[in-house]
């Protein structure tokens, strides 16, 4: 009796201990935080031609997560031929070839946001810029004539636009309940770079009370960039709620930051796996505006 309850106990140990491996495991293949991190260490690694350590990097970031985005797979593949890490690069290549395999991605999904993003564009043609400053110009006077034809011309183009970029976001926010979120695994790079900007474009989610909780979920599953993520939040609070860029993704302000608030946003930054403010970035600045180049 005894020895069949010490058996019991042994086989219920075993599958706990096997239990806790797979949870560590599934944990670990999807650290996309650590993830977008590592990498950009790699690359900045690579930009000082540090390529050994960079290997190193990517290897570590590689391991973290079941998806590794092209541009990374492509950075590494790059440094292995160079170092003539054969199995590394097989596998990179290997990753490569399976990415440009069209039949990996919804194509219906993308053909879809394909066509969303050409409705997004041709409001934004020159056209409907000349209407948006006219506008507004009138709008913000509240004493100007409303009735005159520049406006009412002006108006009626504005028009269109909210209600073009109503619809595709609509249409965008269905096709994520349906199909998932848009990401480059789901629909390739180029179609999520195109969904990316109609959600960067649902300005009229001031708070981003309907859109936070979908890229909270999309930034911690890999389908969003820490940038892109950083670009919405800053967007909308900057843009459409008048106050401080909370990431500085949007570089409004970033040259009056003390040391303090530096500290502050590069934590709140990392928490997102964005590099640190200032770092891998060429900034200028004008009477006008600062401008940030990526160089790494």
């Amino acid at each position: 009796m005894c020895s069949l309850i010490i058996k019991k106990m042994i086989k219920s140990i075993l599958i706990l201990k096997v239990c806790l491996t797979i949870s560590l495991f599934s944990f670990g293949q999807n650290d996309y935080i650590n993830y977008h991190l590592k990498s950009f260490q790699a690359r900045k690694l690579a930009y000082e031609q540090k390529l050994d350590s960079a290997l190193v990097f990517y290897k570590q970031a590689f391991e973290l997560v079941d998806y590794i985005h092209i541009k990374n797979l492509k950075a590494a593949n790059k440094i292995a031929k160079k170092l003539k890490d054969k199995p590394f690069y097989k596998i990179t290549s290997d990753k490569i070839k399976s990415f440009n395999n069209q039949s990996n991605f919804n194509n219906n999904y993308r053909k879809i946001i394909d066509s969303i993003a050409v409705e997004d564009q041709i409001v934004r043609s020159n056209k409907y810029y000349q209407a948006q400053q006219v506008y507004y110009k009138y709008m913000k006077d509240s004493l100007s004539n409303k009735t005159i034809d520049e406006f009412v011309q002006s108006q009626k183009l504005m028009t269109e636009w909210f209600h073009v970029d109503s619809m595709n976001i609509e249409k965008l926010l269905s096709l994520i309940t349906k199909y998932g979120f848009p990401s480059e695994k789901n629909i390739g790079k180029e179609g999520y770079r195109k969904a990316f900007i109609v959600l960067l474009h649902f300005d009229t989610d001031q708070d981003n009370s309907i859109l936070k909780p979908i890229i909270d979920k999309a930034l911690f599953n890999g389908d969003i960039a820490p940038d892109d993520y950083a670009w919405i939040i800053d967007r909308r609070l900057t843009w459409c709620q008048g106050k401080d860029p909370y990431y500085y993704h949007m570089p409004f302000g970033l040259d009056k930051l003390t040391e303090v608030e530096i500290k502050n946003i590069n934590e709140r930054r990392k928490k997102i796996g964005l590099r640190k403010l200032y770092e891998g970035v060429e900034i200028t600045k004008d009477d006008m505006s600062i401008a940030i180049k990526e160089l790494y």
